[in-house]
C-alpha cells in the first residue's frame, strides 16, 4: 500500500472519497491486456470477417470486467482509455458515505486477497436490540412504535419502530429478541450505547387489580374481597396480562368491589387455606364465604388489650384526649376526635392537628389525616377502622412559634 487517505476509526466519509492506494503487479497487467484488447478492437474495425470484429469485441469486455473487479469505477476505465497507458498505483475509493467503524490497514502493509479493509457504517439511521419477556410477547409486533431514552440524555427521549420480531427464544433469560430501528439524523446515537425501550400498547378499558392483591397460591390466584364490618372472603380470580404492576381482571371480580392490597403476607399456603382451624387461630376477622371450608367463621384479630375508653396524656405542655364519636369504638367509619389543652386547662384552639393511625400488627398500611377545628379546643377527622383489635394513633400538634410534639395512643375496636 502506498497512500492512506482515511486514516484512523470514526472518520467520516463521503461516497466516492478516496480510502487509499496500493500497488499490484497483476493490476498492471489487466490494465496493459485491456488496452491491448481496445487497440485490436480498433484494428480489426475494418474487417470483412464477422467473426473477426465480434471476437476482438469480446475480448474488450472480459478485459473489462476484470478491471471492475479490481473495483476500478467507470470514471477511472475511461481516463485510463484517454491516457493510453496503465496506472502503477490503483485509487479506492468509499462505497458509500458514512463513518469509518473498522479500519484494518496501515501504511505500506502487504494486502491479500480477501482481506478486510474497512468497515463504513451509515450512522444516519441505527438498529437497537431489545429482549421481551416471554409473557410479553403476545403483545408486541412489527412496525408498532416504540420509545427509548438514555442515561446519556437526561430528559430527552428517542422515537422508532420494532422493524423485526426474531422467531425464537433465548432459553437462559427466557426473553424474545426484537430489532428497533431509529433515525439518527444528528449521530447521538451510537453503536454500543445501552438504553431503556418503551413500546406503548392499548389494552383498551379493563378492570385491574395491583400485583399486590394477587396471592398466587400454586394452581390458582386469589383475592380477598371486603365483605364489611372487618370481613374478607377469598376469592378465585382469573388474569390477564400485567402491566404497571397491575393484572388484568378476567374474571372473578367486578368493579366497585374492595379487595386487600397489603397485609394478605397473613395468608399462607394453599393447604393453611384449606384448614380451617389453623386459618382461625392464624388470623381473625376473615369470612372465608363460598370457600370449601364449611366450618370457617370469623374470628376478632388480636386480643382486646387497648382500653375502649378515652385516653388523656400529657405531652410537653400541653394535655390530649383522644377518643372516637362513638363509645365503644366499632368497626367501620368513625369520628377520631381529639382535645387539646394547655397547662392551665385552657382549650388550645390554634393548633394545628395531624394523625397517623394503623393496626397494632408488622406490615401494615399506615393511614394519615389532617383534622378540622372543632370548637372549644376540639379537632375532628373521619377515619375507618377496617379489622376488629387494637389500633395505634399517633397525634401530632403544631402551634405558631412552638415545637411540634408527638404522642402515641391506643384505640381499641370492637365488632
Amino acid at each position: 500500500m502506498q497512500d492512506l487517505f482515511v486514516d484512523y476509526t470514526g472518520k467520516p466519509v463521503r461516497k466516492g472519497e478516496p480510502l487509499l492506494t496500493l500497488y499490484s503487479p497483476d493490476l498492471v497487467t489487466s490494465q496493459e491486456e485491456y488496452l491491448l484488447a481496445l487497440h485490436t478492437r480498433d484494428q480489426l474495425a475494418r474487417s470483412t470477417l464477422p467473426e473477426a470484429i465480434n471476437g476482438s469485441q469480446g475480448l474488450v469486455e472480459a478485459a473489462r470486467r476484470r478491471l471492475l473487479l479490481w473495483d476500478l469505477t467507470p470514471q477511472q476505465l475511461k481516463a485510463l482509455e484517454e491516457r493510453g497507458t496503465p496506472q502503477t498505483y490503483l485509487t479506492l475509493h468509499a462505497p458509500l458515505s458514512g463513518t469509518v467503524v473498522e479500519k484494518e490497514v496501515v501504511k505500506g502493509m502487504r494486502i491479500e486477497p480477501g482481506m478486510r479493509l474497512y468497515r463504513i457504517a451509515d450512522l444516519s439511521s441505527v438498529w437497537l436490540y431489545a429482549d421481551i419477556y416471554e409473557y410479553e410477547v403476545p403483545l408486541v409486533h412489527e412496525g408498532q412504535d416504540v420509545t427509548i431514552s438514555l442515561s446519556y440524555y437526561p430528559g430527552e427521549t428517542f422515537s422508532g419502530k420494532i422493524t423485526y420480531v426474531y422467531p425464537y427464544l433465548d432459553t437462559q433469560t427466557r426473553t424474545n429478541k426484537v430489532r428497533l430501528e431509529f433515525a439518527n439524523p444528528q449521530g447521538k446515537l451510537k453503536p454500543g450505547m445501552y438504553a431503556n425501550s418503551e413500546i406503548l400498547i392499548d389494552l383498551g378499558t379493563v378492570l385491574t387489580v395491583p400485583e399486590s392483591a394477587v396471592l398466587q397460591s400454586g394452581r390458582r390466584q386469589l383475592v380477598f374481597v371486603d365483605q364489611g364490618q372487618g370481613v374478607f372472603a377469598p376469592r378465585e380470580v382469573k388474569l390477564g396480562v400485567k402491566a404497571d404492576a397491575r393484572f388484568a381482571v378476567l374474571e372473578g371480580l367486578t368493579a366497585g368491589e374492595r379487595v386487600v392490597t397489603s397485609g394478605n403476607f397473613l395468608l399462607d399456603s394453599e393447604s393453611k387455606l384449606q384448614s380451617a382451624t389453623s386459618m382461625m387461630a392464624m388470623m381473625g376477622a376473615i369470612g372465608m364465604g363460598d370457600w370449601k371450608m364449611e366450618s370457617a367463621k370469623p374470628m376478632e384479630m388480636g386480643a382486646q388489650t387497648a382500653q375502649s375508653k378515652p385516653t388523656e396524656k400529657k405531652v410537653g405542655t400541653l394535655s390530649v384526649l383522644v377518643s372516637t364519636a362513638q363509645e365503644p369504638t366499632k368497626l367501620g367509619d368513625n369520628t377520631l376526635r381529639v382535645q387539646v389543652k394547655d397547662n392551665a386547662g385552657k382549650p388550645v384552639t390554634d393548633a394545628a392537628v395531624s394523625i397517623e393511625y394503623t393496626m397494632d400488627m408488622p406490615g401494615m398500611p399506615i393511614e394519615k389525616a389532617d383534622t378540622k377545628r372543632a370548637g372549644d379546643g376540639s379537632y375532628e377527622a373521619p377515619v375507618r377502622f377496617a379489622m376488629a383489635g387494637p389500633w395505634g394513633v399517633t397525634v401530632s400538634v403544631r402551634r405558631p412559634g412552638q415545637i411540634e410534639v408527638r404522642e402515641r395512643f391506643t384505640i381499641s375496636v370492637e365488632r
